[in-house]
């Protein structure tokens, strides 16, 4: 079921906003003014320009603003720190852009998520689980009650809501003001509660003429195809129901339509509080949504329905500490990811701060300011091309950010400054590219699979399609350990092309796809990494077909990568230093990282005439009579070519 579109290109070139003849890259900085001192909110908006971003983000909580049902405070009436015209005109005045974020969910520590009290306290369109049971917010101060997305009243409310939102902000929308992007919701995950069985099962949702039925009708166009795909003797829609357990007889298929359903459910919601917005009036700028984490890539946040749902999309990076391989890999594959969905690779929140409230345990101080630097760059060096820094000033419930509570710019906004310079130096630096020589191949129902078997461990060594997702995630982590630098192809999103990806890994736990025999016939090199018992047609008789059996992954794939004269672009003689190479043009930027605990040196193996010079050290140079290189722990060190081969 398609979304009608909301997005608008006129503001879009590139990887970049154009504003007035402006461009300008997706740089920006959290600030919520209504949760800080209005004194501080001039020194803040003046500090983010001395940081050199460009924009500011902001949410608008409704719990705030609509304190009392029907009665809206956006000009500081019962409260100062609620005028949002005088906080936008600081704005204005100081020439930064504001991306403002409405909710309705928006997190950020705030009590109910932003929800209104008067709102989530209605027990008639509360979430529920599989079990009946109201599903409440994950810790303090969320750990209330959830508005079932698609219940009546809960729209009339937020049909409100919005509408005083975009009458109150329509003059400070661009060109006329300084708003050039919206986004829509927050995370979509029913405040981190969008496991299988855990919501929503309101029966808005999952009664007799509820949404799932009237999605099931929709995609089923007749019982036949339903008895076919269900291998049933259904005599209608209706005698389905949603899955409330996972067990060895539920069918599969039903449990892939639930979860294909929360995966356009979540989607839909976004999409319809963009009509709203539209409706109301606002029309020229961009809507953005942002991805949380989840145990597998890309469900239920469906990155490319979220985004084709809004408009642009990205993931919100938060590190765990300490910042181990496993968050390392994962950091890596949504960048990847990320390159390959979005229309632009960035992310709506890059954490720079700690949360700090009672009741949540927290990792005070514990961030370093080389810790972020860390996360920015290994970022950067895979392509991720935008950051909104969040928090990027320190407010209720949060410590540690680029400037402090009385305005004033920390030791923490080092790193935020080094991107921008870094960004700043290079024109181009939209344009460069990570230099890649294979992917790999992203099967999303592999992934569905997983995540609907994930709260049943037992189910799991039995499910082909969950094995193979497990071994595509290996899969990524054991090239990065061999210092290759994969791209991702999913083939719900895009057809594999030849050109793009000359050798293709693809994890199978069935047949080859027709796209990937048509592959194989018009040139491509498939490496197919198989579970036991899979049958290829014929395609492990062409010389460009790999085959590796997944019980002797590293050893064969191994052998493959060598046979096949895959290596790193710039190879080093210690496996414990990543290279990643960018390119634009003829000129290259070359980022080393360690992600290991400990101080690595290697030897660098430049070609004959590379000369690389560290960009933020200029006397440091590497090139073929001085490739020795130092690099401290979770650290990485950029360099830029000077003199490329001849």
């Amino acid at each position: 079921m398609p979304f009608k579109n909301l997005f608008s290109t006129d503001m879009i070139d590139g990887y970049q906003l154009n504003l007035r003849d402006q461009k300008i890259p997706l740089l920006a900085g959290e600030v919520h003014f209504f949760r800080m001192d209005t004194s501080v909110w001039e020194r803040s908006v003046e500090a983010i320009k001395v940081l050199g971003l460009p924009m500011i983000s902001t949410y608008l909580s409704w719990r705030r603003f609509e304190k009392i049902e029907g009665i809206f405070d956006f000009k500081g009436t019962t409260d100062p720190r609620l005028n949002l015209k005088a906080f936008l005109e600081i704005c204005q005045e100081k020439g930064v852009y504001v991306i403002l974020k409405p909710g309705p969910w928006i997190c950020a520590e705030e009590t109910n998520g932003g929800y209104p009290d008067w709102l989530v306290e209605r027990k008639s369109l509360q979430v529920l689980d599989a079990d009946g049971n109201v599903v409440l917010g994950y810790n303090p101060p969320f750990n209330s009650p959830i508005p079932s997305l698609f219940h009546q009243d809960y729209w009339e409310a937020l049909t409100r809501w919005l509408k005083a939102v975009d009458d109150f902000v329509r003059p400070f929308i661009h060109p006329s003001g300084p708003i050039v992007l919206m986004q829509l919701d927050n995370e979509p995950c029913y405040t981190f509660h969008d496991r299988f069985l855990e919501s929503d099962y309101n029966p808005v949702i999952t009664g007799p003429h509820g949404v799932f039925k009237k999605w099931l009708e929709e995609k089923y166009s007749s019982i036949d195809e339903l008895k076919q795909v269900y291998g049933l003797e259904t005599k209608s829609v209706s005698d389905l129901k949603a899955p409330r357990t996972v067990t060895e007889s539920s069918p599969a298929a039903l449990l892939r339509d639930w979860t294909l359903f929360k995966e356009w459910s979540l989607a839909e919601h976004v999409n319809r509080i963009g009509l709203l917005h539209r409706k109301n009036g606002i029309e020229k700028i961009p809507f953005t949504i942002n991805f949380n984490l989840h145990p597998q890539l890309s469900t239920p946040n469906n990155w490319a329905l979220l985004e084709q749902a809004s408009g642009l999309g990205g993931f919100d990076y938060y590190p765990e500490l300490p910042m181990r391989w496993s968050f390392f890999t994962r950091m890596v594959m949504a960048v990847t990811y990320s390159r390959l969905i979005n229309k632009i690779p960035w992310s709506p929140e890059m954490m720079t701060g700690i949360w700090s409230f009672e009741g949540q345990p927290n990792q005070s101080h514990s961030f370093s300011v080389d810790d972020y630097r860390y996360l920015y760059f290994t970022c950067l060096a895979y392509g991720l091309k935008g950051m909104n820094f969040y928090m990027l000033a320190d407010r209720d419930n949060w410590i540690d950010s680029p400037i402090n509570g009385m305005g004033e710019i920390t030791e923490y906004a080092n790193p935020v400054f080094d991107v921008v310079k870094l960004i700043r130096a290079h024109p181009n630096f939209l344009d460069y590219r990570p230099v890649v020589n294979l992917a790999l191949l992203f099967n999303h129902d592999h992934a569905r699979e997983a995540y609907y078997l994930n709260e049943t461990p037992s189910l799991l060594a039995s499910s082909s399609g969950a094995r193979a997702y497990k071994i595509f995630e290996d899969t990524f982590d054991f090239l990065l350990r061999k210092n290759i630098t994969p791209a991702l192809v999913d083939p719900e999103v895009h057809k594999i092309s030849v050109i793009e990806t000359p050798i293709l890994i693809v994890v199978v736990s069935g047949h080859l796809s027709s796209e990937l025999l048509t592959y194989l016939a018009e040139g491509g090199t498939l490496i197919c990494i198989t579970l036991d018992g899979n049958n290829f047609l014929g395609a492990d008789m062409r010389p460009n077909f790999h085959l590796c059996n997944a019980n002797s992954l590293h050893e064969k794939l191994t052998e493959i990568l060598l046979c096949l004269n895959i290596n790193p672009t710039v190879p080093l003689n210690n496996p414990k230093i990543i290279s990643v190479v960018q390119k634009y043009e003829e000129a290259h930027l070359l980022f080393l990282i360690n992600s290991t605990d400990e101080e690595q040196a290697a030897e660098v193996q430049l070609k004959k005439n590379q000369v690389f010079q560290d960009f933020f050290d200029c006397e440091r140079q590497l090139s073929k009579s001085k490739p020795q290189i130092v690099l401290r722990p979770r650290s990485v060190r950029v360099y830029r070519s000077i003199e490329t081969e001849k």
